[in-house]
Order: structure tokens, then sequence, then C-alpha cells
């Protein structure tokens, strides 16, 4: 999963972004070891989706996340349910 975030990144397309996120209800990457440039990639790739998009879940659960990476991810978070 982080590599399609990743691809979808490095393809700078608002519109493929959103579109290929808008069929994706859930993000579960559990146990990815979350780096300052991972968490990065998914905030800006989710700031592409329209505001009316919501994830079911967004699982970051064992990413062993520090305050600093939450704070890089608090953007991507406003579009998510239930965050784990």
């Amino acid at each position: 999963m982080m590599d399609l975030l990743v691809l979808l990144y490095e393809f700078q397309n608002p519109r493929l972004t959103a579109e290929v996120l808008a069929s994706m209800r859930t993000i579960r990457l559990t146990n990815i070891r979350m780096t300052s440039l991972k968490c990065f990639v998914l905030s800006s790739v989710l700031s592409c989706t329209p505001t009316s998009y919501h994830l079911e879940e967004l699982d970051l659960s064992s990413c062993l996340l520090t305050h600093d990476l939450l704070q890089t991810l608090w953007p991507a978070f406003r579009h998510t349910h239930n965050l784990k």
C-alpha cells in the first residue's frame, strides 16, 4: 500500500490521485516504519482528495510514530473516521 501511495505522489497528478483514492475506504499501513518522508507522502496524497472524501479506517498501528511524525500526519486525519 505504501508503494502505491508513493507512486501516486510521484505522478504529481491530483486528479488521478483523487480518482484512485475514491475507490479506497481503508488504508492499512500496519507495522510499516513510518519515516518523515512516508508521513509527508501520505499526508500529501490524501490532501488531493475533495473535502467530502472520508476513509472508513486509517490503520497506523505499530508504526512507531513520534510526536513530530504525528504533526506531519495531522492534515491526513481529517479524512478519517476510524484511526488506529
